[in-house]
């Protein structure tokens, strides 16, 4: 049986990275740039690329946690290429001098018909829309029409079941992607976080 590839990243003590490895490179150059380099990512702060405030509390809490218990946490997310559903796992564990390692496995992958909306090739508009970090669902978007906020209720497809509902809205361009934490997952992920328990030996 194949061997599972893990892609590791490390942050500091001050969350910033300081360690990819080799199929950590190879996975970004694969989905976001061919020409990415460790050199484009070694000692900026993770924050950087998590922008949202639910996922960056989420982290926070994660992160203080873990150093705090000096236990490791395993969080089960999606990470969707345009043709496939990427079922994985994150495995965030403590390193030596307050660092924290990141451990990614791909645990399933599933064919999808291409949704565009992920090719980061395609042209944006200036309609925004938000996909959870973790379920890669979408949050209907009030500019809908008939759509999201007319009962004042968020709403949650899979993604492939919002897709059809941008008809004409996709005509030139695809609206733009922001990252969040729907309801679900927030509820969950604060559920591990309060289920760790110290690694600590007591006095």
């Amino acid at each position: 049986m194949e061997k599972k590839k893990v892609f590791i990243h490390r942050i500091d003590e001050s969350d910033r990275l300081v360690f990819l490895n080799d199929e950590w490179i190879t996975f970004a150059r694969e989905n976001w740039s061919p020409s990415l380099q460790a050199g484009d990512f070694i000692g900026e702060p993770i924050w950087k690329y998590i922008t949202d405030a639910d996922t960056r509390h989420l982290y926070s809490l994660l992160l203080d946690r873990i150093r705090k218990t000096q236990a490791k946490v395993t969080i089960p997310y999606r990470c969707d290429s345009p043709d496939k559903k990427r079922f994985m796992e994150m495995v965030i564990a403590p390193s030596p001098d307050y660092q924290v390692e990141f451990q990614n496995r791909i645990v399933k992958e599933e064919p999808h018909g291409e949704i565009l909306l992920l090719r980061s090739s395609r042209p944006r508009s200036n309609r925004l829309i938000a996909i959870c970090s973790w379920c890669k669902k979408v949050r209907l978007p009030e500019w809908l029409p008939g759509r999201g906020g007319e009962d004042h209720q968020i709403k949650w497809l899979e993604i492939e079941e919002f897709m059809p509902l941008l008809g004409p809205h996709t005509s030139i361009s695809f609206p733009a992607v922001t990252h969040t934490a729907c309801e679900a997952c927030y509820e969950a992920v604060m559920k591990e976080i309060d289920s760790v328990k110290s690694n600590r030996l007591e006095p």
